[in-house]
This record gives structure tokens, sequence and C-alpha cells, in this order.
């Protein structure tokens, strides 16, 4: 009988303050989110999933892995999949957004049983998996609960990998790592606009780890996660952020934040190449500021806990 690997797959979130905790629930429903989620969401890097099949799948030679199934929790749009539809005879996609769940890659949604799920209660079999994933979301879970059920539905030698990355090190144009901080925490910007779970995210997962009453083991593995990409694919990122859309509800009248970083990104590139004070006028219509290369240096730190308690 095929084992199945069960990855959860999740939508990022952040740390708040003073305004009302969103519903994660609603956080990545909104069709024109999900569209920047998927295209400017990253992708992980192979030594992520080198590392999971090593302490998940010890002395299995592979992948692939033809008699397991994989399950990915909160997936998104799919990006915390990886090589796993490839690499598992069975893998499964979970999320609690439709919107998001039709951003799936032709390629990938051809290659995985895609459904709507909850992580609290996914509906899957008890003993059904062998790997479950949850790619930067598991801070907007009910963790007790999440635990207990994901201890339900893998088999007595499964685990479950999970990881997450903060908002890295910019680089590219003057002051760009001060401006960054300021505009993703700062109390003017978005700070007051991450929902409560983005805090975890900011502390690495310390402290939220399934304890021995969940599994019998746990690993914290941290890696390097360097990407180089422009202004604009910058911006795209920064309209997936679900800071962002609770920053349009509560303040409608003001710009669009994602448009602020790139006007006082331009400033400092223009300023940088020609010494100009000119602001951002032309930014984003007719420039070439947006193809400016950026570097963002972020780690990923992963938890693979080995050995589900049972129920």
């Amino acid at each position: 009988m095929a084992s199945t690997i069960l990855a959860v797959a999740s939508s990022t979130s952040t740390s708040a303050a003073a305004a009302p905790a969103p519903d994660p629930a609603r956080l990545f429903v909104d069709p024109a989110q999900a569209a920047a989620y998927a295209q400017h969401r990253p992708t992980y890097p192979q030594a992520l999933y080198d590392a999971i099949y090593a302490r998940a799948l010890p002395g299995r030679p592979g992948p692939p892995f033809p008699d397991l199934t994989a399950v990915d929790i909160a997936t998104g749009s799919g990006q915390a999949l990886g090589p796993l539809p490839r690499d598992f005879g069975t893998c499964i996609a979970l999320d609690t957004s439709e919107a998001q769940l039709q951003r799936l890659p032709p390629h990938v949604a051809a290659r995985v049983r895609a459904q709507v799920g909850d992580a609290h209660a996914t509906g899957l079999p008890a003993g059904s998996a062998d790997l479950v994933v949850v790619g930067q979301a598991m801070h907007w879970f009910r963790l007790p609960e999440f635990y207990r059920e994901v201890r339900r539905i893998l088999k007595p030698g499964g685990a479950l990998a999970s990881w997450c990355y903060g908002f890295g090190t910019l680089s590219g144009f003057p002051g760009a790592q001060e401006f960054f901080e300021d505009f993703h925490s700062g109390p003017d910007w978005l700070g007051p606009h991450w929902a409560p779970g983005r805090l975890l995210v900011d502390n690495a997962y310390r402290g939220i780890e399934p304890g021995p009453e969940h599994f019998a083991s746990l690993e914290r593995v941290e890696l390097a996660m360097p990407a180089t990409l422009t202004l604009d694919d910058m911006v795209g990122l920064i309209q997936s952020w679900s800071a962002r859309v609770s920053y349009l509800k509560a303040r409608p009248q003001d710009p669009d934040p994602a448009e602020a970083f790139r006007a006082e990104a331009v400033r400092r590139i223009r300023t940088q190449r020609d010494g100009s004070e000119g602001g951002a006028k032309g930014a984003g219509a007719g420039g070439d500021e947006g193809s400016s290369p950026l570097h963002l240096d972020r780690t990923l730190t992963l938890l693979l806990a080995r050995g589900p308690q049972p129920l």
C-alpha cells in the first residue's frame, strides 16, 4: 500500500502591534494577493529537501520514494512543494484558500492531490502519511491541535518538517537595510499591521517546537537562503505580505505602502547613481530603476520532528 507524504505549506505572516489581530484564515484569500503570492514568494533551495530526506528517512536510498506519501499543509500556491511531487509516490497539497490553490502551477497541479483543508482537521485518514511539511505557515496554527492532527495522520515512523525564514538583510541602495527594517517593522509603516504570529517567525520558532509529548525527537537546522532580485520583484514580494493587506484595509486613504517603498528606493538609487536628489518622479513609469538589482540574505530555520507519539 502506497505511503503518503503530507505537505502543508503556508502563507506568511507577521508580528503585530496595536491593530486588531487579523483572522489568519482570511489573510490569503484575496485573489489579487494570491496572484502576488504565487509570483513573488520564494521557492526553497534543494539543500532544504536534502536535509529533510536525510533526517526524515535515514538510511533510505533515494529519492524517488514511490511507496511513500507526503502532505504539504498550508501549501498556498505551492512554494513549499519543491521536489515533493516528483520524489513521492503520493503528494497531497492542502490549504484553506481556494484562491491560493488555483494558483498552483499547472505542472505541479498535475502531480498533486490539491484540496481545501484545515491544518487542525485535515480529513486525511489516520496513519496515512510518511511526511508532513509546513513551509512558512506553522505560526498561523493552533499548535496543540495541529500537533495532535499531525500525530494522527502520520505513520509510526513518520516525520514533521516545518520551516520559516525572517525578513533578512537587504542591500542594493544606500541605507537599504535601515529603511527596510523601518518599513517592515516600524510604527509608521507595516509594524502595527502584522498579525501576532509574525513574532514567532522573528524568533525562528524558538519556544513553540513540538515537545516530547508529541514527538520522540526534534532537530533544528539552519540554512542560508540568499536571493538576487530586482526592485520590481521586491515590490511584488511586499504586495504579497499580509501586513500590506491589513494596512490598506486600516488606512484606505493612504497610498499603497508597496508603492511608497518603491518610490523611496528609486530616490535612493537615483541619488547613488547621479548624486541627484530629484525624488521618485517617474518611478515605475518609464524609468529603469525597477530592474535595479537588490540582494536579500535570509536564514531558513528547519524543525524536523520524528517519532509521533501515539494518541
